[in-house]
């Protein structure tokens, strides 16, 4: 667990030094799927847990921190859902991260009053998009918050 987190934030680090600080020196509008949100999130509930706090010492996350999303948009879909979707693939590594149990837990922590605190007290924005309902309705839904938050 220790090793995985660590590979994660050195990897983070790079990416933010290489390329997303210079492209937010520019001006550019960053946008991501998953990042340090989803370290604070997954990594203290698998199987070999880290402590959440020597998560955020690790370098490249203290750079994500500092260098945090304007606005993190966080998508919840019930566990139920997601495991009806997940069958519908073709991929068949039966990933901790599929597993019912697991998304009950991340669900729990991504939509927790500290996990949100730790990016407003930064002086980002964290909104929560359902995307229980269909795949048209969450674009627009979508598109409606980069347009309310990036025009």
């Amino acid at each position: 667990a220790h090793t995985t987190a660590e590979a994660f934030a050195l990897d983070r680090k790079l990416l933010y030094k290489r390329v997303i600080i210079p492209a937010l020196k520019r001006g550019m509008i960053v946008i991501q799927e998953r990042g340090v949100s989803t370290s604070y999130a997954y990594q203290p509930i698998q199987r070999e847990p880290l402590a959440l706090n020597k998560i955020m010492n690790f370098m490249g996350n203290k750079i994500a921190l500092k260098f945090r999303p304007d606005v993190l948009i966080i998508t919840t879909v019930n566990p139920n859902e997601a495991i009806k979707r997940t069958k519908k693939r073709q991929k068949t590594d039966d990933a901790i991260f599929e597993r019912e149990s697991f998304l009950k837990k991340a669900q729990i922590r991504f939509t927790s009053r500290w996990f949100k605190k730790i990016f407003e007290r930064k002086g980002g924005k964290v909104v929560y998009l359902d995307t229980d309902k269909p795949k048209k309705d969450t674009r627009v839904e979508v598109l409606d918050l980069f347009n309310k938050y990036f025009k």
